[in-house]
Formats: structure tokens, C-alpha cells, sequence
């Protein structure tokens, strides 16, 4: 497909770069974000009026597609209030202290809790049951935040959703994009999955392991935690609503799981909407049981807490993922124009029609146009880019192609999920009270040693 770069996609480009450069520099991305997106709009229109309605359709798109999850975390926030006051996690934590007693134990704990969950119930609703049930857990022993941000974010989310293979929503998304049939498409995957997570499992152990280390007992934060440790741990009293809460939320939570497993009508957003509404219920229930008559007014007041801490975290996330959304097919419905093609695609695209072929320079192309697509925090939308790249230039020399498409599988996944903070890593850095832009540093290394591995697999296979 031949193209011709216009100037909205070099401004895209320049954009990116000068995000990329201001997170570099432990600055925030907002400010490059907003200017792109009014450069970019006012040149897709012609005038900077509309391109100021670019702007606000963007960032308003970005937010309607991220609104479960903000709607989920603010929920979470309010249950969680309403049982700490109850006592249901004191119930909770005092059988788990043998397996989480140390950090180190609690990280193979939640890393292998979290793979195992999110083969079965996707990725993002893992995190948020890992998040509220474990992680809280794992911090009062000892375990420093980013650390299980960290877990999160590479086990729940980069190994499991690359892999996915029991609801097979990947290989489904891929199979579908390439017309390969998703046997081939899953045989490809195996493979280039099983390297580039055991690289970042290795880089991520030891890394995790230094950091917990180092900050065991000289983090402030770690410091505090052993305080509330042994409070929690000295004091296990609670109200009778807090103890029948102990144990029926996490058997809520199970039969979540048990009815995502049995009825394909709950995956993807109806798995999040599922485990949204029962963290709803859970907060309402207990609320009526511990407060009674004070129920009214406490549910309002924490459901206030709770908004407010879910729009702070999103606040400057949807105004950064606007400008990404226009990289992609949302652009046709932001600007209102059925003909355009997504900016990052215009730039996938004409990388291939630039760079002389060979097995290492394609799986470089479809992993690159990949990881870029993967910008808007979606790694799934990054994935029809790279494959249909890989099966368009891997038929070209004869390569074999599902090898191909496994690497971009890889680089739209890993990307999306453990690297962009403006997407949904910010839900494993929500979970684990770190900052998003933090955790997506401390990803870099383990998820582009991974990635590396894994392009040298498909070299190798392809």
C-alpha cells in the first residue's frame, strides 16, 4: 500500500517523540499532548476552530471508551472504605500471612495468582481482583508498591493477555485481522510468547528482588507499611457484618469467575461490567449491614471519594489517550470523515514500503508499527496493523507468517498494557498506589529485553 506522509502525520510523529522525550525527563505528557492535538485537528479540518473541536472529540472518545474503568475503580474505592471500617480485611489478611509473610514469597504468590486468573477471566479484571484482594496484603508485609505494580503489569497483564489462551480473545482478534486460521495463529504464538515472557519474568525477578532489597528497610513507604502490618495483625476485631463480608466477597468474586468461564456473554467489557456491579453490590450490602441507618449518608460520602480518586488518576490520562485515539480507526468518527486512515497506520505503512525486505527487517517493521499503534493504550487495536503488515510482507519473501504476526502479537500487547501510562497500565498503578508514569520506567527494562527476545524467536522460527 503505497503512501505518502501528509503534515498531520509528521506533527503525529514529532508529538510522539516530544511525549517520549518530556516522560524521559520525568515530566508529565499533558502539555505535548494538548498542543499536537489542536496542531494536528486544525490541520485535518483546515481551520483552527474545528480543529479545537478535534480536540474535545478526541479527548471525549478517549474517555467514553475508558469510562468502565474509571467507573470500576471508583466503585472498588468505595467498597474498599466501607470494609476497612467494617474490619472485613483483618478477617482476610490473618490466613494469608503464611503465604504472604515475606515479600518475596508474595511475589511468586500474586505473579503466578495473576497469570493463572487472567487466562480464565481476562487481564483487567485479574488485576482489579488481585489488586483489592492480595496486593493490599503484600504490601502490609513488607513488599514496596511499584514492585507489585510491577507484578501486575507484567504478569497479569503482558504475560497472560499475550497469551490468552483459554478464551483465546487474542489469537480470535488475530486470526480474524489475517484471515489465518487460529490454530496457525495460536501455533505461531506459543513460541514467541513462551520467550518473551520467560526474558521478562528473569528481568523482572531480579529487578523486583533488588527493589525489595534495597527499600526493605530503608523505604519510607515499605516502613509504614510494617506499622499497619502489626496493627492489622494485633488487632483482628470486627463487626459481625465485617466478618460475613470477609468471606463473602471473595465468593462473590469466585462465582464472578465461575460465570465468566461458563457463559461467553461475560468477557471483555461484560467481564469488567460484571466485576463493577458486583463491587458495587458488595459495598451496598455491607454498608446496610455495618452502618445501618448511617448507610445513606456514608455511601454517598464514599462514593464522593471514590469518583473524585478515579478522575484524578483519569484526569490527565483521557486528555494524553485523545491524541492516540486519532492513530487509529476512532479517527474517522473525531474529525467526521469516513475516508481517513489512522496516523499511526499512514506511518506503519509506509515503513514497509520503505525498508528493504528481509526476515529481520519485516519482524522489525510489524513490531515497530505495532508498539507505535500500541500508543493509545489498546494493545488490542494495535494488533490488526502488525499482522496484516506480517502477512502482506512475510508472503513477499516466503516467510513463514504466523511467526510473524506472533512478534507483532507481542509488541502491541507488551507495549499497550505494560508501557503507555496514559492507557491501561494506569489500572495496575491505580491497584497498586504508584504512579503510572513511574511504573512504566520500571517496566521499560523487562518488557523491551522480553520484546528483544522474542524478535530474535521469530527470526529464528520465521
Amino acid at each position: 500500500m503505497e503512501i505518502t506522509l501528509s503534515l498531520a502525520d509528521w506533527v503525529y510523529m514529532m508529538t510522539i517523540v516530544a511525549i517520549l522525550t518530556a516522560l524521559a525527563m520525568r515530566k508529565d505528557a499533558l502539555i505535548p499532548s494538548v498542543v499536537g492535538l489542536i496542531i494536528i485537528g486544525s490541520i485535518l479540518t483546515g481551520n483552527i476552530f474545528q480543529g479545537l473541536v478535534v480536540a474535545f472529540n478526541a479527548i471525549s472518545a478517549a474517555t467514553i471508551d475508558l469510562l468502565s474503568i474509571i467507573m470500576t475503580i471508583a466503585f472498588v474505592v468505595m467498597m474498599n472504605k466501607v470494609m476497612e471500617d467494617a474490619g472485613a480485611y483483618r478477617v482476610l489478611i490473618a490466613p494469608l500471612r503464611k503465604f504472604l509473610h515475606n515479600p518475596f514469597v508474595a511475589y511468586w504468590v500474586i505473579g503466578f495468582a495473576c497469570v493463572l486468573l487472567a487466562f480464565c477471566i481476562r487481564s483487567t479484571s485479574t488485576v482489579l481482583l488481585i489488586g483489592t484482594l492480595l496486593v493490599p496484603v503484600a504490601v502490609v508485609s513488607g513488599m514496596p508498591r511499584i514492585v507489585a505494580g510491577m507484578i501486575l503489569a507484567i504478569y497479569g497483564k503482558g504475560i497472560a493477555l499475550s497469551g490468552d489462551f483459554i478464551t483465546q480473545g487474542t489469537a480470535n482478534i488475530t486470526a480474524k485481522s489475517t484471515n489465518l486460521p487460529i490454530m496457525e495463529v495460536l501455533h505461531g504464538i506459543v513460541p514467541i510468547w513462551a520467550v518473551t515472557s520467560l526474558v521478562a519474568v528473569i528481568v523482572t525477578t531480579i529487578v523486583g528482588y533488588h527493589i525489595i532489597r534495597e527499600r526493605r528497610g530503608e523505604d519510607s513507604d515499605s516502613e509504614d507499611m510494617k506499622v499497619k502490618a502489626e496493627a492489622a495483625f494485633g488487632n483482628l476485631s470486627c463487626s459481625t457484618t465485617g466478618k460475613i463480608m470477609a468471606f463473602a466477597m471473595p465468593l462473590a468474586y469466585i462465582g464472578d469467575i465461575v460465570i465468566m468461564l461458563h457463559y461467553k456473554f461475560f468477557q471483555g467489557n461484560n467481564a469488567i461490567a460484571l466485576i463493577g456491579g458486583t463491587t458495587l453490590l458488595i459495598a451496598v450490602t455491607a454498608a446496610m449491614g455495618h452502618y445501618r441507618v448511617d448507610a445513606f449518608n456514608k455511601l454517598v460520602e464514599f462514593s464522593r471519594e471514590g469518583w473524585a480518586f478515579a478522575f484524578r488518576v483519569f484526569g490527565p490520562v483521557v486528555v494524553i489517550a485523545g491524541l492516540f485515539w486519532l492513530g487509529g480507526d476512532h479517527i474517522k468518527s473525531i474529525v467526521g470523515n469516513a475516508s481517513l486512515q489512522g496516523l499511526t497506520y499512514d506511518w506503519g505503512y509506509w515503513l514497509a514500503a520503505h525498508v528493504p525486505l528481509s526476515v529481520p527487517a519485516v519482524a522489525a517493521i510489524c513490531m515497530l508499527a505495532s508498539a507505535l499503534a500500541a500508543f493509545d493504550g489498546s494493545g488490542f487495536a494495535a494488533i490488526p496493523l502488525g499482522a496484516t503488515l506480517a502477512v502482506s510482507l512475510g508472503t513477499a519473501i516466503g516467510a513463514n507468517v504466523p511467526y510473524l504476526v506472533a512478534g507483532a502479537v507481542m509488541a502491541a500487547i507488551w507495549t499497550g498494557a505494560t508501557l503507555v501510562p496514559w492507557g491501561f497500565l494506569v489500572v495496575s498503578a491505580t491497584m497498586a498506589g504508584v504512579d503510572a508514569q513511574d511504573l512504566s520506567r520500571r517496566n521499560l527494562l523487562p518488557c523491551g529485553l522480553g520484546l528483544v527476545g522474542g524478535y530474535l524467536m521469530v527470526i529464528y522460527m520465521a
